[in-house]
Protein backbone atom coordinates (compact mmCIF):
# COMPACT_ATOMS: atom_id res chain seq x y z
CA UNK A 1 0.00 0.00 0.00
CA UNK A 2 3.01 2.47 0.93
CA UNK A 3 4.71 1.50 -2.53
CA UNK A 4 1.22 2.78 -4.03
CA UNK A 5 1.23 5.97 -2.15
CA UNK A 6 4.29 6.81 -2.98
CA UNK A 7 4.59 6.41 -6.47
CA UNK A 8 1.12 7.84 -7.10
CA UNK A 9 2.87 10.70 -4.95
CA UNK A 10 5.45 10.75 -7.37
CA UNK A 11 3.42 10.70 -10.01
CA UNK A 12 1.41 13.71 -8.77
CA UNK A 13 4.56 16.23 -8.74
CA UNK A 14 6.00 14.52 -11.55
CA UNK A 15 2.75 15.80 -13.76
CA UNK A 16 2.91 19.24 -11.73
CA UNK A 17 6.10 20.31 -12.72
CA UNK A 18 6.32 19.32 -16.22
CA UNK A 19 2.92 21.85 -16.36
CA UNK A 20 5.25 24.80 -14.74
CA UNK A 21 8.18 23.82 -17.41
CA UNK A 22 5.71 24.69 -19.80
CA UNK A 23 4.56 27.62 -18.74
CA UNK A 24 7.86 29.06 -18.25
CA UNK A 25 8.92 27.83 -22.16
CA UNK A 26 6.09 29.78 -22.91
CA UNK A 27 7.33 33.35 -22.47
CA UNK A 28 10.96 31.91 -23.64
CA UNK A 29 9.79 30.71 -27.05
CA UNK A 30 9.23 33.37 -29.93
CA UNK A 31 6.46 33.30 -32.34
CA UNK A 32 6.22 34.03 -36.36
CA UNK A 33 3.40 35.80 -38.06
CA UNK A 34 2.61 37.37 -40.94
CA UNK A 35 1.42 41.11 -40.99
CA UNK A 36 -1.01 42.33 -44.16
CA UNK A 37 -1.73 46.13 -44.50
CA UNK A 38 -5.52 45.53 -44.83
CA UNK A 39 -6.81 48.78 -46.24
CA UNK A 40 -4.08 50.98 -47.64
CA UNK A 41 -0.38 51.52 -47.55
CA UNK A 42 1.25 51.68 -44.04
CA UNK A 43 4.33 52.59 -42.22
CA UNK A 44 4.52 50.09 -39.37
CA UNK A 45 7.04 49.74 -36.35
CA UNK A 46 6.97 47.12 -33.89
CA UNK A 47 8.81 47.02 -30.47
CA UNK A 48 9.06 43.84 -28.64
CA UNK A 49 7.13 43.16 -25.53
CA UNK A 50 8.94 41.17 -22.72
CA UNK A 51 7.49 38.51 -20.83
CA UNK A 52 5.78 41.21 -18.16
CA UNK A 53 4.27 43.26 -20.84
CA UNK A 54 6.60 46.23 -21.07
CA UNK A 55 7.67 47.76 -24.29
CA UNK A 56 10.68 47.18 -25.52
CA UNK A 57 13.49 47.57 -28.04
CA UNK A 58 12.44 47.97 -31.73
CA UNK A 59 12.50 45.02 -33.84
CA UNK A 60 10.84 45.73 -37.29
CA UNK A 61 10.25 48.56 -39.19
CA UNK A 62 8.92 48.88 -42.45
CA UNK A 63 6.59 50.10 -45.63
CA UNK A 64 3.66 47.52 -46.13
CA UNK A 65 1.93 47.45 -48.95
CA UNK A 66 -1.50 46.81 -49.56
CA UNK A 67 -2.23 43.67 -49.14
CA UNK A 68 0.81 42.43 -48.79
CA UNK A 69 2.31 40.17 -45.93
CA UNK A 70 5.67 40.59 -44.13
CA UNK A 71 7.04 37.76 -42.40
CA UNK A 72 8.18 38.48 -38.83
CA UNK A 73 9.58 36.88 -35.76
CA UNK A 74 9.25 38.36 -32.77
CA UNK A 75 10.37 36.96 -29.40
CA UNK A 76 8.08 35.95 -26.31
CA UNK A 77 5.38 35.93 -29.30
CA UNK A 78 3.94 39.10 -28.46
CA UNK A 79 4.05 42.53 -29.84
CA UNK A 80 3.42 46.24 -30.11
CA UNK A 81 2.16 47.94 -33.23
CA UNK A 82 2.60 51.42 -34.41
CA UNK A 83 1.44 52.63 -37.85
CA UNK A 84 1.30 55.38 -40.16
CA UNK A 85 -1.81 55.50 -43.23
CA UNK A 86 0.91 58.02 -44.87
CA UNK A 87 4.04 55.32 -45.36
CA UNK A 88 6.81 57.71 -44.67
CA UNK A 89 9.02 57.03 -41.70
CA UNK A 90 8.42 60.87 -40.84
CA UNK A 91 5.00 61.09 -40.16
CA UNK A 92 3.85 60.73 -36.92
CA UNK A 93 2.33 57.09 -35.64
CA UNK A 94 -0.61 55.60 -34.19
CA UNK A 95 -1.65 52.38 -32.29
CA UNK A 96 0.64 51.36 -29.39
CA UNK A 97 -1.94 47.82 -29.98
CA UNK A 98 -0.23 44.82 -28.50
CA UNK A 99 -0.58 41.64 -30.50
CA UNK A 100 0.27 38.17 -30.82
CA UNK A 101 2.92 36.33 -33.02
CA UNK A 102 2.57 32.71 -33.23
CA UNK A 103 1.97 29.96 -35.80
CA UNK A 104 2.74 32.14 -38.96
CA UNK A 105 -1.17 33.19 -38.88
CA UNK A 106 -1.42 36.67 -40.43
CA UNK A 107 -1.96 39.98 -38.24
CA UNK A 108 -3.69 42.57 -39.87
CA UNK A 109 -2.60 46.15 -39.57
CA UNK A 110 -5.60 48.57 -39.90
Amino acid sequence: MKKIQRSFAIFTFAIILSGLLSVSKTYASTGSCYLQALRSDVYVVLHEMNSDGYKGPKIWEGRIDEGQKVLVTVPHARFRLYYSYQPDKNQPLSGGNDRYCDSRRTVGVP
